[in-house]
């Protein structure tokens, strides 16, 4: 029988890596601040002005790059200059403030005669206009000095001049679909609990690359943590030249909020704070803020331009919030930013749209995800018999809304729902729904050979009038790899259990009777390293009462430094079919587990103390995944997919590797594989048609690296660290 002890409990993550691809983008693109490792250089990143109106519901990711492509003839590289003699620029340039002397022996007379150095002119260039901006009259060094009757070379110059020969690399505008100067915020469909369209910004206490503002070490922290600044917009000439904007145009800036979310509650002394640019001035002035609280409907605030200063080209504002420094902690998430013209009856006026404001449920009936292998034993038994999708009517009518649902394969549509079998004539006004739209008998077809597989499929949504369409179409992949998963793929919370000797154990359903070859286990970095504590890797096929199958000997948790999050734990070869549990045994301290809020297998999680299961009493799943091939291969989950164009699933092993490498990506292909060091230096370059190459690595010294994987049929890339040791 099994009981409830009430031993477990979640706590907030201290890293997210969710946000490793920024990280990798950083390390081979440049550092945050814009160079990179071992350069001078300046990077400058052009942005394109924004006309009005300005509107984000995070459905799409906004935010800049950082990345550029030397070989791009539009980027324009001007060398910088410290100084410059004449038309010359020489490397340095010992200078003397007095008029200077040469001397040479006149072995004739016996004696030093002296020759006056030239009066030099030093041209000081400007760093950003490489124009002069001042210029010093000096002499050159002499070649020494008299001393009893004795040259004495040893002379130190007043100043030296030095030319550091940096260079500027002017990137231009990736175009006006880009929102935001700054990658602060996490951009995401996991933190908010229905916002008003699918996607939200995140605040907390971790920086562009997911990590703590300040580390644990430096104690706990308080202070300013995401700063999150919009792109230049123009809010003083109406487009197509339509005249200037005044306060007559009834200009509203609005946006929604919500405190905590998915994540952590902010405390009262933590705040989000919004402010606008003066431009004139070049100040950031105080316009609103909130202080901590706990979880609530996501909030909209108006805010109308009243004073002139801000009807500027060029005006900006930005978010930011002051939160605990050192973790994942005090969460804020914004949505559904407005800023327009003719708004006389904001604060009274509905926003009218329709959108999709959840993570779509997939259509297996309850995995994430499953073998390939597997799922093809028996399709329709692992279908779910719907789809399930939630939407928000963000109006102050009802609407009459139609829902459906496509499946594409290879780019082929295979399946679509009957738009008018899945209407909702009064959608009402102000209200989430959770739609569930019949789906039977599809199932996905079984007739691919390879070992794992990847479906798009599509939510969709439609109503008129609708002021935004792009927030009405949902895409995620259904992947097939070679593990089994309840989870999404990204943690929001960290799961433990406190006792010694406690156990955690995960249900799963093997389709056919297969190995198991490894257990997956995301183990996250939360508030304390526990990469030094025991455990023990376990697979029962049965609780109660129990039968245990496999036990291992001790071993340690491991934080993975990679996009993927999960760390891949090898068993004896077990031979398994039907329901199994796998899980950990801890030794004494707690051994901490991600934790899943999006997608609940609560009544698939159990835990034990002094031996005695319980089902857990939390709603999510705790990522471990039974693996049964040789070489794990992750895929994201239901990733969110709204670009058509989207990045090739790349896995690079063994990572770390010796001699050899072999890189495999999710498709037939032509592409180019390359590897680079820190410093963006090209050391390997190898194409290759098909799904995966071996590349040879011994020649290359111990460190990290970057393999940049890119097709040659269409602009598809994707990069992954390799650490060789």
């Amino acid at each position: 029988m099994l009981t409830a002890l009430g031993q477990e409990h979640l706590a907030p993550l201290r890293s997210n890596p969710a946000l490793q691809e920024e990280y990798d983008e950083a390390i081979q693109f440049g550092t945050r601040t814009g160079s990179r490792a071992g350069e001078n250089n300046q990077y400058i990143y052009l942005f394109d002005t924004i006309s009005l109106p300005f509107i984000d519901d995070f459905t799409k990711d906004r935010r800049k790059k950082y990345e550029f492509d030397r070989n791009d003839p539009n980027v324009r590289e001007t060398p910088i200059y410290g100084f410059r003699i004449g038309t010359a620029f020489p490397a340095i340039f010992e200078a003397m403030y007095d008029t200077s002397y040469n001397y040479q022996f006149d072995s004739a007379n016996n004696q030093w005669d002296s020759t006056q150095n030239p009066v030099t002119y030093i041209e000081i260039l400007d760093p950003a206009t490489q124009l002069p901006s001042d210029t010093d009259t000096v002499w050159i060094k002499p070649n020494g000095r008299i001393v009893a009757d004795t040259l004495d070379t040893n002379v130190t110059p007043d100043f030296t001049y030095v030319n550091t020969f940096d260079t500027i690399f002017l990137i231009p505008s990736d175009g006006p679909d880009v929102y935001w100067k700054s990658r602060s915020a996490f951009v995401n469909n996991s933190y908010g609990v229905l916002p008003p369209s699918y996607g939200v910004a995140t605040f907390d206490g971790l920086d562009s690359l997911g990590r703590p503002y300040r580390q644990l070490s430096a104690g706990s922290s308080y202070g300013l943590a995401d700063v999150f600044t919009s792109a230049p917009i123009d809010v003083l000439n109406k487009p197509l030249g339509g005249g200037i904007y005044t306060v007559a145009d009834s200009i509203y800036f609005s946006f929604f909020y919500q405190p905590q979310g998915r994540g952590e509650i902010p405390e009262e002394k933590d705040s989000l704070v919004l402010e606008f640019y003066d431009v004139d001035q070049k100040t950031w002035d105080y316009i609103w803020s909130v202080t901590g609280q706990g979880t609530k409907p996501f909030e909209q605030v108006f805010i109308k331009f009243r004073q002139g200063k801000y009807f500027r080209d060029g005006f900006q504002f930005r978010f930011k919030n002051y939160a605990t420094l050192n973790g994942a902690f005090d969460h804020w998430n914004i949505d559904y930013i407005r800023l327009f013209s003719n708004r006389a009856g904001a604060p009274n006026s509905p926003l009218d749209d329709v959108a999709f404001t959840e993570h779509p449920v997939g259509l297996l009936d309850e995995y994430t995800q499953m073998p390939w292998t597997h799922f093809k034993a028996n399709p329709s038994e692992y279908m779910a018999d719907t789809a399930q999708s939630v939407a928000m009517n963000n109006s102050d009518v009802n609407k009459n809304v139609r829902f459906g649902v496509e499946v594409y394969e290879q780019g082929t549509k295979v399946f679509n729902t009957d738009f008018s079998q899945n209407t909702e004539p009064q959608f009402a006004a102000g209200s989430s729904l959770e739609k569930f739209i019949d789906i039977q008998p599809f199932a996905f077809s079984d007739t691919s050979n390879a070992k794992r597989y990847t479906f798009d499929v599509r939510h969709v949504l439609n109503t008129t009038p609708d002021s935004r369409s792009e927030n009405d179409t949902l895409h995620y992949r259904q992947d097939f790899g070679t593990f089994y998963s309840y989870d999404d793929g990204i943690a929001e919370n960290a799961y433990y259990v406190v006792s010694a000797g406690a156990q955690i154990a995960v249900e799963y359903n093997i389709a056919v009777e297969d190995t198991l070859r490894a257990i997956n286990i995301y183990f996250p970095e939360s508030g304390e390293d526990v990469s030094n504590r025991l455990f023990r890797i376990k697979v029962w096929s049965s609780l109660d009462p129990v039968v245990e199958l496999y036990e291992s000997s001790l071993r340690n948790p491991l934080y993975s430094p990679y996009r993927d999050l999960v760390q891949r734990f090898e068993i004896d070869p077990l031979a398994v079919s039907g329901r199994i549990y796998v899980g950990i045994e801890q030794l004494t301290d707690p051994i901490i587990v991600g934790f899943d809020r999006n997608f609940n297998s609560r009544f698939k999680t159990f835990y034990a103390v002094n031996n005695v299961w319980s089902l857990s009493s939390f709603d999510g799943a705790v990522m471990m995944h039974p693996e049964f091939d040789t070489t794990y291969f992750p895929y994201p989950v239901s990733v969110p997919d709204v670009e058509e164009n989207r990045e090739f699933d790349v896995n690079v092993y063994p990572n770390p590797a010796d001699d050899q490498v072999t890189v495999v990506w999710n498709e037939l292909d032509d592409v180019q594989v390359q590897i680079f060091d820190l410093q963006g230096r090209l050391m390997l370059d190898q194409q290759s048609f098909g799904e995966q190459i071996q590349m040879p690595v011994q020649g290359l010294s111990n460190g990290m690296y970057i393999v940049r994987v890119a097709s040659l049929t269409n602009q598809r890339t994707s990069t992954k660290r390799l650490m060789i040791r």
